[in-house]
C-alpha cells in the first residue's frame, strides 16, 4: 500500500467523512485496497476519472431532468391557460346562450300579447259589425213591415173605391149592371182583395227568417251589403239578403 493510501486507512479522517453534512466521495486511484475513507464515503470511485466521469453523468442527468421538469412545467402551465380560456370561452357562450334565451322569451311573450290583442281587436270589430248589421236588419224589418202594411191600406183603399164604384167599372168593362154581374164583381173583387191582404200578413210573418233561395247576384263585400239592405223594400228581397248575411 501506497503512502497516501495509509493516511486513508486512517480512523479520525473516516469519522470525520462518516458525519461530514455534505457527501463525499473517494478516489484514491488504482489502489486494489478498499480503505476506511472509502467504507465511510458516499460514494467511492477507483479513480479520479472515473469519479469526474460518474459527477458529469450525475450534473447530466440532473440537467436533463430540469429541462424536462421545466417543459413539463410550461406544458403544465399551457394546458392551464387553455383550460382556463376554453372555461372562459363556455362561460361567454353560456351567458350569451342565456341572454338569447331570455331575449327569445321576451320575444314570445311580447308576440303572445299581440296575438291576444289582435285577437281581441278582431273579436271587438266582429261584435261591432254584428251588432251594426243587427241594427240594420232590425231598420230594414221595419221599413218593410211599414211598407207591406202601407201596401195593405192602399188595396183596401183601393178596393173600397172599386166597390163603391161598381156601376162605373162595369160600364167600363162594358158589362150591364144587373145583381149577377154586381154580385159576381163583388166576389172577386173582395177574394182578390182577401188574398193579397192574407200574402201580406204570411210574408211578413216570415220577413225575420232567411230565404230558401239565393240572390243571382248578391253583394260582392260588406259595404254593398250594407248599402243593399239599406236599400231594401220588400219582404223577398229582405229574406235574400239575411240568405247572405256574413253572422
Amino acid at each position: 500500500m501506497s503512502p497516501e493510501g495509509v493516511e486513508y486507512q486512517r480512523a479520525d479522517l473516516a469519522l470525520a467523512i462518516h458525519r461530514s453534512p455534505v457527501p463525499v466521495a473517494t478516489a484514491v486511484g488504482h489502489d486494489a485496497n478498499i480503505s476506511l475513507a472509502d467504507r465511510a464515503a458516499m460514494l467511492s470511485f477507483t479513480t479520479p476519472t472515473a469519479a469526474a466521469e460518474a459527477i458529469a453523468n450525475v450534473l447530466d442527468l440532473d440537467r436533463w431532468r430540469r429541462k424536462r421538469d421545466a417543459r413539463n412545467a410550461l406544458a403544465q402551465e399551457r394546458r392551464e391557460e387553455e383550460l382556463a380560456a376554453r372555461t372562459a370561452s363556455i362561460g361567454l357562450q353560456k351567458a350569451k346562450m342565456k341572454e338569447m334565451e331570455q331575449r327569445c322569451a321576451a320575444a314570445w311573450e311580447a308576440e303572445g300579447r299581440a296575438r291576444r290583442k289582435q285577437t281581441e281587436a278582431v273579436a271587438g270589430l266582429q261584435m261591432a259589425f254584428r251588432l251594426h248589421t243587427q241594427d240594420l236588419l232590425e231598420t230594414a224589418e221595419a221599413r218593410v213591415r211599414f211598407v207591406s202594411h202601407a201596401v195593405s191600406a192602399v188595396t183596401i183603399l183601393a178596393v173600397i173605391a172599386l166597390v163603391a164604384s161598381a156601376d162605373e167599372v162595369l160600364r167600363l168593362l162594358q158589362a150591364s149592371p144587373n145583381a149577377f154581374h154586381k154580385w159576381l164583381y163583388f166576389l172577386t173583387t173582395i177574394s182578390t182583395v182577401i188574398w193579397l191582404l192574407v200574402w201580406q200578413w204570411r210574408a211578413r210573418k216570415a220577413n225575420g227568417l232567411p230565404s230558401t233561395s239565393p240572390m243571382k247576384h248578391p253583394p260582392g263585400d260588406v259595404d254593398s251589403l250594407r248599402v243593399a239592405v239599406k236599400r231594401v223594400r220588400t219582404v223577398r228581397k229582405l229574406r235574400q239578403l239575411r240568405h247572405h248575411m256574413p253572422l
